[in-house]
């Protein structure tokens, strides 16, 4: 069948019909004896030509350690490469690595006699440890007449000017990066299930719509996948309320307009406050303005609160035990040495990031000295993981979800035991929950109520050729319609 309709063939092993096909005779053979083996090897000179030939037979000899009795296969090899073949070659490629990757054998040789070396015109390596000193950034940076420029085509030496402050010493590049204050670079966006009159509202930056729009359908935790799963609905199309805005407009926006649906009866999706604007200042601290900016205050705890920003930065390039005016407890010099104290204070973490986080000094000390291969409890990021998704047992799903009345008041209250109770599969068996169904009913009515009265679905109707048509035109003006009893006046039966 294969051979004589392969696509009907493969539609039928896709579909896992084959196995109706009770008058199919199927091809057996028996296993390969040593001497059945032995008589099909002598149709070929070497391994190679007999693997391709039949590749069935080749697998019984090498599995069973025959090939060495085929004392005729002669085994292929390329002669040693010389100085001018490696030459030749390497010319085709950049640099080392891309020499090693396209051509093995002669890199290998090249290597192996210390030819590698007279190929000047591969790319430099890597620059040594410490290489990118202020002077050398500073020549570097004078190639290029924008931060962009330089970011993008000599990252590392950008990357070193702007941990050590010096970008805004080189006069000559052009601040090409967004003001964040002046450009009009927001927009405020919302996704409207409207058969339920509920909404969620947001805003980003215009360049990354596209990009937030993607964190909204495929994020597990999102409010609006968390929605649509419940109610077993797609995704609405992301709509664009406004553009062409500040960052301080945008919150401001954003905020108006969920105003203005709650006002208007919608049911806002919305977990966090409005007006969060994540991590765009982030590139805002440099070494030298978080250092600046950590003088204001007394200890890391207020540093923390009133300039969370700059903290976050200090925090996790490892800067803060560099501001010895924080009034706080203190290490004593060459505390994090000893053995034991880095032991110790390893032992309240579970990860070798947690560690890190919590006690950097102890982690860059371990890590110097060789001790973390100690630290056998250290769990991987995905063992950590797991083992915070394993805090709902079966058990404990079922006592939390008896707390509430729906999948919904569940998901929005409990939603680890939520996540929890969708792996075990166990959702279906809490009966004591609200049907979809009733759910969906009590949605439909209090749109009813809010909006879709009978002169607004009856002058939708009159614009729809038919009852389908206003269904697809509105939806929720057509469940209103159809809830009230009212698809008939529109539309009249005919006799």
């Amino acid at each position: 069948m294969k051979n004589l309709n392969g696509s009907a063939y493969n539609a039928a092993r896709k579909n896992n019909w084959i196995k109706d096909y009770a008058w199919f005779v199927r091809k057996q053979h028996t296993p390969y004896t040593y001497e059945e083996v032995y008589e099909i090897a002598l149709n070929y000179t070497c391994s190679s030509d007999f693997q391709k030939g039949n590749g069935s037979a080749y697998g019984k000899a090498r599995e069973n350690g025959w090939i060495k009795d085929y004392t005729w296969f002669t085994v292929k090899q390329h002669a040693p490469y010389t100085y001018e073949e490696c030459f030749e070659i390497a010319k085709k490629y950049k640099s080392r690595v891309e020499f090693a990757r396209g051509a093995v054998a002669p890199y290998n040789a090249a290597l192996n006699h210390g030819w590698l070396d007279d190929y000047t015109w591969f790319e430099s390596p890597q620059k040594p440890y410490n290489y990118w000193t202020k002077e050398r950034v500073k020549e570097e940076s004078k190639k290029f007449k924008t931060r962009g420029e330089f970011h993008d085509q000599s990252g590392t030496a950008y990357g070193k000017a702007r941990v050590n402050g010096w970008l805004d010493e080189f006069t000559w590049l052009k601040d090409d990066r967004i003001d964040f204050s002046n450009d009009k670079i927001d927009c405020v966006y919302a996704y409207e299930f409207e058969n339920y009159h509920s909404v969620y509202v947001g805003r980003t930056l215009m360049r990354r719509a596209q990009e937030r729009d993607y964190e909204h359908m495929f994020t597990d935790s999102d409010a609006v996948v968390l929605f649509a799963r419940e109610h077993d609905v797609p995704i609405p199309p992301m709509k664009v309320l406004e553009t062409g805005l500040t960052l301080k407009e945008g919150t401001e926006r954003e905020g108006y307009y969920l105003e203005y649906y709650r006002s208007n009866g919608w049911n806002t999706l919305n977990r966090a406050k409005t007006g969060g604007i994540g991590l765009l200042f982030r590139n805002k601290w440099s070494k030298r303005t978080c250092r600046e900016e950590a003088k204001k205050y007394r200890t890391r705890a207020e540093f923390a609160k009133k300039s969370p920003g700059a903290y976050e930065v200090a925090r996790s390039n490892q800067w803060l035990d560099s501001y010895p005016w924080f009034e706080e407890k203190r290490k004593i010099t060459g505390y994090w040495e000893d053995y034991k104290n880095c032991y110790d204070a390893a032992l309240q973490c579970q990860t070798k990031s947690e560690f890190a986080n919590k006690f950097s000094a102890a982690y860059l000390s371990a890590r110097k000295k060789g001790w973390i291969k100690d630290y056998g409890w250290f769990l991987t990021e995905q063992e950590a993981r797991s083992k915070a998704r394993t805090k709902w047992r079966i058990e404990d799903c079922i006592e939390e979800a008896k707390k509430y009345k729906s999948k919904k008041e569940f998901s929005t209250n409990a939603l680890g035991a939520y996540k929890a109770a969708l792996r075990y599969k166990i959702m279906d068996s809490f009966d004591w929950f609200e049907p979809t169904s009733t759910v969906q009913s009590r949605a439909i009515k209090a749109a009813v109520k809010r909006k879709w009265t009978y002169d607004v679905c009856k002058e939708l109707a009159r614009q729809s050729k038919g009852r389908q048509d206003f269904r697809k035109k509105s939806s929720g003006a057509y469940n209103a319609a159809w809830e009230n009893g009212w698809l008939d006046d529109f539309f009249p039966k005919k006799d």
